[in-house]
């Protein structure tokens, strides 16, 4: 049996397409009522509205009753009124086409770079592996024929009373080693990464002032990794370890924690009889 008339005015259409309805039902209807329903004049109603103009007598309430709901900008004007053409809407999918491009290119950069943020440290690691490490030249004993620094101090700023005013006045002055430290030794206008690998590489081995400070600092981190690399690789001397006060595990990475037991550390103290025992053990340390 076909439908000869239909009324579905007053339901939610807010759109109809090609695909709505059949071909054969548009042959075959003499009338239908879908006034009344709360239409959205967008491209997505271009179809509609065509039709409707194309064979308005079809349509019963057509064109008063017609009427588009939203956007706000055009609620109450008349579907027949809905003058955007095919061109307006092929224009507007290529900029929705060109914004979404454009915007999933943005989020996936903005997550490259947080991705690439996170692991900073571990790209400055690598660049320092592939750029720096090389096999020196060494003695039999195992340390290199010549060395500018006898050691490179690795220092978290917070400490740098401790660095300046009793470890260089004991060892420089009175001892004559040439330790190199970051706040007089590196080249100003250098990138600092780079810094650090070519002053270390420079040094007969690495002093590291450990403390709650130096655990919170990122390069100071990043110090210590080139530091294990070159001792494990036989590019320096053992790795010597002032503690500065009491840590807290939690704050350690894993390398650190790792460290700590597997080299012996000299404690520093305010005890005087403490700090003649200090001394004696870091000289001990030290190489020349």
């Amino acid at each position: 049996m076909k439908i000869r008339t239909l009324y579905l005015d007053g339901n939610s259409f807010s759109s109809l397409g090609p695909k709505t309805f059949s071909e054969s039902f548009w042959k075959s209807i003499r009338s239908v009522d879908l006034s009344g329903n709360p239409y959205t004049c967008n491209c997505d109603l271009l179809w509609f509205r065509n039709k409707l103009k194309s064979s308005s007598s079809l349509f019963h309430q057509y064109p008063g009753d017609y009427i588009c709901t939203s956007p706000n900008e055009l609620r109450g004007l008349e579907v027949s009124k809905f003058n955007v053409t095919d061109e307006d809407c092929r224009t507007e999918s290529v900029l929705l086409i060109t914004l979404s491009s454009s915007g999933s290119v943005c989020v996936i950069a903005c997550l490259i770079a947080i991705c690439l943020y996170k692991v900073r440290w571990h790209i400055r690691y690598l660049v320092y592996i592939l750029r720096y490490r090389k096999s020196d030249p060494i003695k039999s004993n195992g340390y290199e024929v010549n060395y500018k620094y006898d050691a490179f101090i690795s220092y978290a700023a917070e400490d740098g009373d401790f660095v300046h005013k009793i470890l260089l006045n004991k060892l420089e002055k009175e001892h004559g080693y040439k330790l190199c430290i970051h706040a007089r030794d590196f080249e100003v206008g250098r990138i600092i990464a780079d810094n650090i690998a070519e002053n270390m590489s420079s040094s007969r081995q690495a002093l590291l002032i450990m403390s709650r400070n130096f655990c919170k600092s990122k390069w100071c981190r990043f110090e210590q990794l080139i530091a294990l690399d070159r001792w494990l690789n036989h590019e320096s001397g053992p790795i010597v370890i002032i503690m500065l006060g009491e840590l807290n595990s939690r704050n350690m990475d894993k390398d650190t924690k790792t460290l700590l037991k597997t080299t012996t550390y000299a404690q520093w103290t305010s005890n005087e009889m403490g700090q003649e025992v200090f001394w004696d053990q870091l000289l001990s340390s030290l190489k020349r």
